[in-house]
């Protein structure tokens, strides 16, 4: 396996009222990683400290194989970053944007550059205070991925973006990773925005990392559950959740799903067990606590 362009181990923090805790993940090149988590999380906090914004008070964060501490310059030239806010000049144009990043990076592609103005529909000459939300984001995006970043890292770029925007955003990600030793690191609480583009996800909450894993893994071992019992009291099983009944009808989720836990079911049911996929959604929902049917409780 390749070295990760990306690892965290044990990074911890402490704010008053708020603690991120021994957070470890890693991310290698050529995948999307989408951190997500509810709204003051430590997902914002998280992506501070690997660009190198904050100070860890414990543990270890490399990008590409340097320390983030010791060789912070050396790393931010092979990242492109995109925030929530668009941080640029009110009076510049995308013209100027240019000519400034071009200094500041070697490996700035003025041509790459121009493509996803084209690409997205970004007037040049318009100064960013002209300019839509939709428009701004769109010209910091081509401006964090102009120089060819080996980690793009976005922080909630799609808050508050109607979605046909979004979806130009979201799918502008997969160019950066076709065919490239690349990754991306996709912070949002919107889960939807993951579903067609993560190839790994990690749940954070509270300060903590509660799963992080490929996506496709984290939601095969969690499943919505229907069977049959005879004695309709008592737990069948300490790993299902949120177990319900309807005379001896059962239903209930699990996140431990596999042939073990079928192995037990079968002992106690009068029939098949059933087991209906769950979708990032609902599966994030529970992996936080917060399994509201209107959706996610984003405080």
């Amino acid at each position: 396996m390749s070295e990760p362009l990306l690892r965290l181990e044990g990074v911890t923090r402490d704010f008053p009222g708020f603690r991120l805790d021994r957070v470890s993940f890693t991310l290698e090149p050529g995948y999307v990683m989408g951190l997500v988590g509810p709204n003051g999380a430590g997902k914002t906090t998280t992506i501070k400290l690997i660009l190198g914004l904050l100070r860890m008070r414990e543990g270890t964060i490399t990008v590409f194989g340097m320390d983030s501490r010791k060789d912070s310059l050396a790393i931010k030239r092979q990242v492109g970053y995109l925030g929530e806010r668009v941080a640029l000049p009110e009076s510049v144009t995308s013209r100027w944007v240019a000519s400034f990043l071009s200094r500041c990076f070697p490996d700035w592609d003025d041509s790459r550059f121009e493509g996803y103005l084209n690409r997205f529909g970004v007037p040049r000459d318009k100064p960013v205070r002209a300019l839509s939300k939709g428009n701004r984001t769109k010209l910091a995006l081509a401006a964090a991925l102009a120089h060819r970043p080996r980690l793009v890292i976005l922080d909630e770029p799609t808050s508050g973006l109607d979605p046909l925007i979004r979806h130009e955003v979201i799918e502008s990600l997969r160019d950066v990773v076709a065919g490239e030793d690349r990754s991306v690191l996709f912070s949002t609480h919107i889960v939807s925005d993951l579903e067609a583009i993560a190839d790994f996800v990690t749940v954070i909450n509270d300060g903590r990392v509660v799963a992080s894993e490929p996506r496709d893994r984290l939601t095969e071992r969690w499943r919505r559950l229907t069977f049959r019992v005879e004695d309709a009291t008592g737990r069948p099983d300490a790993r299902l959740l949120d177990v319900r009944r309807q005379g001896a009808t059962v239903t209930a989720v699990t996140g431990e799903y596999g042939v073990d836990l079928l192995q037990t079911l079968r002992q106690v049911a009068t029939g098949p067990v059933e087991a209906a996929a769950m979708g990032l959604e609902e599966v994030f929902r529970y992996l936080v606590g917060r399994n509201r049917p209107n959706g996610v409780d984003d405080r």
